[in-house]
């Protein structure tokens, strides 16, 4: 068994960044339609309704998307086409039962949700009509883990494309002609265009079939689900947390304000997400196969470290150079107020591509309760220093709040997992990072202390530079 290099890496992680550069273009033109004719506020309780989706579909799905992935990767590796059909028609069988789940849930659900929501029952049909969503949701987790499964990224990359596209149409079709009041129909048709792309890219290989509800099914059933269980309460803690969040925003401060937080939200971590698409079709898999071998593991970790933080550090260096045109073009005028919290926040991801290959280290070693006990400890603590960060500095306290969550959390991982797993961070690794982490805190102090054009040029100019010059040298060695 041999370490990966970062050349495989960083292909396997180009191969899926490239179609999310392509997704992320078409989201941009999407938000920038919602932005024009649903305003902050329409945009936040699109926001709403679509964490709320998650949310559920999380809760009742106990985590399927994940769970399945293990053991059938395993048994695809083995070549074992046999028993592969079969696990796929246990996936597909018990996704389809979460999915009603999900549904019935969400139907039962929605007047509490909406009075937690908004503090009235205006918005409890739009949650009923959701029960669709979910459900959909749920049924496109379980086919997109046959395909991460039986690697076959080119079609989830082509499936993310097209869904993009539809989305678009959606968007400019419903909000164009109802407004507002198109918020729902685009969100359900756009769920339910996930699902049927991925089912399509499935049954080319594996042709719909379903198992009957005996012994053998509840046994294998019970597998997936136990672990599955750790991982949707991991779900449920991380959405609920961002649901008290724009609960709490709403309610101390307004929609508008919800608004502006999702989209300062969005400019933060969708767009640099391009570049932890790779993580779950490639990476895990990979570090599953290392868990057993401690020198292994450490090299699988830190080579997937290297190459996420020499990618992403010239990214958040240049996106905060420009942030003042992105958010004119991405959004509106009215959206600008967002800037500061956007800049303070961009540490979040340099701290997420430390501790992200780290996290899955329990997922691959098949060690639920650790996993739930981290992401528990995240989440209250993501969700404490937000809304304190809220309460006391408005939007912008938001932003330090992130990068501070984000921080700990890394400190956490390492310190936790070094004893558990007998992970170590390679001291070349750790300065690669803490010198793109000099580079970006300068980058921010510059644009934060609002500079003239000139001197966002030169300067800023300068750092990116620099950063990118050393990203390239580092990866060609």
């Amino acid at each position: 068994m041999t370490a990966p290099t970062k050349k495989s890496v960083f292909r396997a992680t180009s191969l899926m960044g490239g179609v999310q550069v392509l997704t992320i273009l078409i989201n941009i033109v999407r938000n920038k339609l919602a932005a024009v004719l649903i305003g902050a506020a329409g945009m936040g309780l699109a926001d709403l309704y679509s964490r709320t989706a998650d949310f559920l579909s999380q809760a009742t799905s106990f985590g399927i998307g994940i769970s399945s992935v293990r053991r059938l990767a395993a048994m695809h590796e083995a070549g074992n086409q046999r028993e592969c059909a079969h696990y796929v028609r246990l996936i597909r069988t018990l996704t389809l039962w979460l999915a009603a789940l999900g549904a019935v849930v969400c139907l039962v659900a929605a007047p509490l949700l909406s009075r937690w929501s908004v503090g009235g029952s205006s918005i409890t049909p739009g949650f009923w009509k959701l029960a669709a969503m979910v459900a959909f949701i749920t049924l496109a987790a379980g086919e997109t883990a046959i395909l991460k499964a039986t690697q076959q990224l080119r079609k989830i990359a082509v499936n993310t494309t097209l869904s993009a596209v539809a989305t678009l149409a959606y968007a400019a079709a419903f909000y164009t002609a109802f407004g507002m009041r198109g918020i729902i129909p685009v969100l359900i048709l756009s769920s339910a265009t996930v699902w049927l792309l991925t089912l399509r890219s499935t049954l080319q290989n594996f042709p719909l079939a379903l198992l009957r509800p005996r012994r053998d099914f509840f046994r294998r059933s019970r597998s997936v689900l136990a672990m599955g269980l750790a991982l949707v309460s991991a779900g449920i803690l991380g959405s609920g947390s961002e649901m008290v969040i724009r609960s709490f925003v709403i309610s101390h401060g307004s929609l508008a304000d919800a608004g502006l937080y999702a989209a300062g939200l969005t400019l933060t971590v969708s767009y640099a997400r391009i570049i932890f698409s790779a993580m779950d079709a490639d990476y895990y898999p990979r570090l599953s196969a290392a868990i057993t071998s401690p020198t292994f593991l450490s090299a699988t970790v830190n080579r997937q470290i290297d190459v996420l933080v020499l990618m992403m550090a010239p990214f958040l260096i240049l996106f905060a150079l420009v942030l003042p045109v992105a958010v004119r073009v991405l959004y509106a005028p009215e959206f600008m107020a967002v800037e500061p919290m956007v800049l303070l926040a961009l540490g979040y991801m340099l701290f997420k591509s430390v501790y992200s290959p780290m996290a899955y280290l329990p997922l691959a070693a098949g060690h639920s309760r650790v996993y739930l006990i981290m992401e528990l400890s995240y989440d209250v603590v993501f969700c404490l220093l937000v809304i304190l960060g809220y309460t006391f500095f408005g939007l912008p306290g938001t932003g330090v709040a992130l990068s501070v969550a984000n921080a700990l959390d890394l400190l956490a991982l390492w310190t936790f997992y070094h004893h558990r797993y007998k992970y170590s961070l390679e001291r070349a690794t750790l300065l690669r990072a803490a010198f793109q982490a000099v580079l970006l805190a300068a980058t921010l102090a510059l644009c934060l202390s609002a500079p003239s054009l000139v001197m966002r040029c030169t300067v800023g100019g300068g750092l990116f530079a620099l950063s990118l010059a050393y990203s390239v040298y580092s990866y060609k060695r």
